[in-house]
């Protein structure tokens, strides 16, 4: 029974797997250079312009005053009256009132 030389299929598989990296990263980059020289959407969003600018500061601006107006606001306000619990009906003289029947 003979043995495998771990080394050797452990040299093959890292080189392998090198080319195999190297060939993913060039295909990448190739790629990529490509769509950043071809294509207008990545360059607008790498070179926003004027109204981006703006409608992004508004945008966030909105974004900010929904988060602190749910933060900060008293919810109590619309409890309504129904949430205080039941009401007695009390004179002056903190005698409770009766119906005659």
């Amino acid at each position: 029974m003979k043995f495998p030389d771990w080394n050797r299929l452990r040299a093959d598989a890292a080189s392998r797997g090198r080319r195999l990296l190297t060939s993913g990263r060039s295909r990448f980059h190739t790629s990529r250079a490509w769509v950043s020289a071809n294509d207008p959407v990545w360059k607008a969003w790498r070179r926003p312009g004027r109204a981006e600018t703006i409608s992004g500061a508004v945008a966030g601006v909105l974004v900010l005053a929904v988060v602190l107006t749910l933060a900060l606001f008293d919810w109590n306000h619309l409890r309504g009256p129904s949430a205080a619990g039941p009401r007695t009906n009390t004179s002056a003289t903190s005698a409770s009132t009766a119906i005659w029947t």
